[in-house]
């Protein structure tokens, strides 16, 4: 029987990255991975930052790539002169990992061995606690490795029934919010749009960036899409997601005004919430509340069985019963 991953290549630079496209793209139909780790979000963040070199370790058996380990090389760390390989597109990403279709361990072993050398550091964010320790494991005899806690994400179980899952919601939320959603369709020109957005995306985007943008104005903060370049990014990247039905782009208005907004992706069994925003003015009407209700809705009825807040703590995370996922860094 042949080893799936017998054969370990290292692709190094545009070109290298580039050949890859078809096989990184059949691999995603078959192998459990996040949306950080897909084509279409490394090839539009490298577009945007020529400093990375990509630097992607690919495990297979003649031209079937079963493994991916999505890796990006810099020539500082820190404004030292050292090599540092870490995930494409980690920054902004809220998962890190490789893309294995098969057995996880066999895969890891085999594409640890293209990481014997070729950076002085090997930097990994965002990474599941039990791929961390195993990566650790087959990198300790030839390195010094560190593991430490990051940012959890939060993910709510909805068991994909959202009736049952709004009824374990607390009482007084669960009141508050669709007293909310009542008195914003009686009193308002009210509309949401969660879906099919064709030829209107681009504004559709526009208006969540300025929503996005309003909570940082406020803080007299310049927020992360004050410059063309993330805004760039995310529009590219909706348009692609677009026309694979796995972008999640929901909008509230209120007299034809932008009013909340959530962006995310549908991507394989996860529904993520990754950003959002609102118009301070309606705060007191509860918009995003009532919007995020909606878009859990949207995702039970789709089948999904849980919606991911992605990473950070805040408080009214929990109200919607979101539970800690604890991720860790890797330093080798």
């Amino acid at each position: 029987m042949v080893d799936k991953f017998s054969e370990v290549r290292l692709r190094e630079g545009a070109d290298g990255f580039r050949v890859l496209e078809t096989s990184w793209r059949n691999l995603e139909q078959r192998a459990p991975a996040t949306v950080f780790q897909s084509w279409d979000w490394c090839d539009c963040w490298l577009a945007r930052h020529s400093r990375v070199k990509p630097f992607v370790v690919t495990a297979g058996a003649g031209e079937d790539v079963c493994a991916i380990l999505p890796l990006g090389s810099t020539k500082t760390w820190h404004g030292f002169p050292v090599r540092r390989v870490g995930f494409l597109a980690g920054g902004p990403a809220d998962y890190g990992g490789a893309v294995v279709d098969g057995d996880r361990n066999a895969a890891f072993i085999a594409l640890a061995r293209a990481l014997s050398g070729g950076f002085d550091i090997l930097d990994l964010h965002q990474l599941r606690e039990d791929e961390a320790r195993e990566l650790a494991g087959l990198l300790e005899s030839e390195f010094v490795v560190k593991i430490w806690p990051q940012e959890p994400t939060l993910v709510v179980e909805t068991g994909a029934d959202f009736d049952v899952y709004l009824g374990r919601l607390g009482k007084k939320f669960r009141k508050n919010t669709a007293y909310a959603a009542r008195r914003l369709r009686r009193d308002f020109a009210y509309e949401e749009r969660l879906f099919g957005w064709g030829e209107g995306l681009e504004q559709a985007m526009d208006d969540f960036f300025d929503l996005h943008q309003q909570r940082w104005r406020g803080k007299r903060l310049p927020g992360l899409f004050l410059g063309r370049g993330n805004r760039g990014f995310h529009q590219e990247l909706a348009r692609r997601f677009d026309k694979r039905d796995s972008l999640v782009l929901a909008l509230s208005y209120i007299d034809n005004e932008p009013a909340a907004a959530i962006y995310g992706f549908k991507w394989q069994g996860d529904y993520s919430y990754y950003l959002g925003g609102f118009d301070p003015r309606w705060s007191k009407y509860s918009v995003s509340s009532v919007l995020i209700q909606e878009s859990i809705k949207d995702s039970c009825e789709r089948g999904f069985g849980h919606f991911d807040f992605l990473r950070g703590r805040e408080a009214y995370k929990r109200r919607w019963l979101a539970e800690e996922v604890p991720l860790v860094r890797l330093i080798a």
